[in-house]
């Protein structure tokens, strides 16, 4: 009887002890492997800031994590210690304000949500900050609806254009040339790219800059499957070189051309300037517009032209057409901090630029005009945003009215002016 009464008492001990460990929370070894990695990365950037700051994303996937099971206190110091390292990571600041406002840090909050909406290049990050400001998203430019007096602009997306950008800058380059400026309902769609940026790039640099009579060149080319590098597929062949620089200790250039292959797959595909141009007649014989118009087409795809590796835009010379990409103006294409003012500045110059010559304005001879011709994004940056007084006169001759006064520069400007 003893004996029976014992393990009853055991068994409802144990029955007890089962009940108590069904309620603890199970481990969650996944979000402990996601901390550690995150602990190990800030536990470096004590040692060596700038390494560790290459792996950030441990951190910030920590913190989303944090932030996604509601621990917002542990979560906005893990988006503090990532954010320390880049700053730059606009997508994460915005989470991070999320955080803080749940944490009552309200003016912080704020102060982020202000700052990415001055700085987005793209509308989904800005209608993010504008959402989080409690503000309605971004507004597109005016469409056109009826016949406009005079001469005014017409502008049309050619694929995806974000209206972050579009909008400001038809609002600038209204108010430079004192014109109206409308944008066309209609958006073309892009046709198939034209070529492979990455096939461009090694065919015109990559191969002439190996001596492929070299044995070791010989035997990689033997290795890869040819007799001379173009048998190749140009992304076999990079992989080939990658790995011959690894096996001969050329770390630093192998991780070089890793990173521009990454670059030109991203931005891989070109489209024919000319061919665009062509697009955009096409459409407009079949839906003209009305009076004294100059149609501008915008797009976000990478242009060139045949021998040319890439074109900010064309035109039309005395054609009243012109397109014009912003594709390689934009921070990620250039892996540069975002600064969307930066990217309107380089619009502006090409816009002005691009309706000049399809009004038939000459280019300039001054190379701070806006419109000078510029051989590389540097040369662009180095313009100013104002044009000479050359091309202010083949503006009012082909408009047949005076310039306003803010398509002068500030200096010239006031008592100054000429008359």
């Amino acid at each position: 009887m003893g004996d029976t009464r014992w393990k009853v008492l055991m068994a409802m001990l144990l029955l007890g002890a089962g009940a108590v460990m069904a309620q603890l929370p199970a481990r969650d070894t996944e979000m402990d492997e996601v901390l550690r990695r995150a602990e190990e990365v800030m536990a470096a950037s004590n040692r060596d800031f700038v390494n560790a700051a290459k792996d950030v994303g441990a951190v910030f996937e920590a913190a989303r994590a944090l932030h996604e099971k509601g621990d917002e206190t542990r979560a906005a110091e893990y988006f503090a210690k990532g954010l320390q390292m880049s700053p730059w990571s606009l997508e994460e600041q915005l989470v991070y304000a999320e955080v803080l406002r749940k944490l009552k840090r309200e003016e912080e909050a704020v102060e982020i949500g202000e700052m990415v909406v001055k700085r987005a290049e793209r509308d989904a990050l800005a209608n993010e900050a504008l959402k989080l400001l409690g503000r309605g998203p971004v507004e597109g430019p005016p469409v056109f609806q009826g016949p406009v007096a005079g001469p005014w602009l017409c502008f049309v997306k050619v694929g995806p254009v974000d209206d972050v950008v579009m909008k400001e800058a038809m609002e600038r380059i209204s108010l430079t040339l004192g014109l109206p400026a409308y944008l066309a309902e209609d958006t073309l769609g892009l046709p198939a790219a034209d070529r492979s940026a990455l096939d461009r790039w090694v065919t015109k640099q990559v191969i002439p800059a190996i001596k492929w009579s070299h044995p070791v060149a010989r035997q990689l080319l033997k290795d890869l499957g040819g007799e001379v590098p173009t048998d190749i597929e140009p992304k076999k062949l990079l992989r080939g070189l990658v790995a011959q620089m690894r096996a001969e200790g050329q770390e630093a250039q192998a991780e070089n051309m890793e990173k521009e292959m990454r670059h030109f797959q991203k931005w891989d595909k070109q489209w024919r300037a000319s061919g665009l141009l062509d697009m955009l007649r096409a459409h407009l014989l079949r839906t003209p517009m009305p009076g004294a118009v100059t149609v501008v087409g915008v797009t976000a795809a990478d242009l060139c032209e045949d021998e040319v590796n890439y074109l900010f835009g064309s035109a039309l010379t005395g054609g009243r057409l012109a397109v014009t990409s912003y594709a390689r103006y934009t921070s990620e294409f250039n892996q540069m901090p975002p600064e969307r003012k930066k990217l309107l500045g380089r619009l502006h110059k090409q816009l002005l630029s691009g309706i000049g010559y399809a009004l038939g304005v000459p280019r300039p001879t001054d190379p701070t005009s806006a419109r000078a011709y510029p051989a590389s994004l540097a040369e662009h940056d180095a313009k100013s945003e104002y044009m000479s007084a050359a091309c202010r006169a083949g503006f009012e001759k082909a408009l047949g009215r005076k310039l306003p006064m803010e398509a002068m520069p500030p200096e010239m400007r006031g008592p100054l002016r000429p008359k």
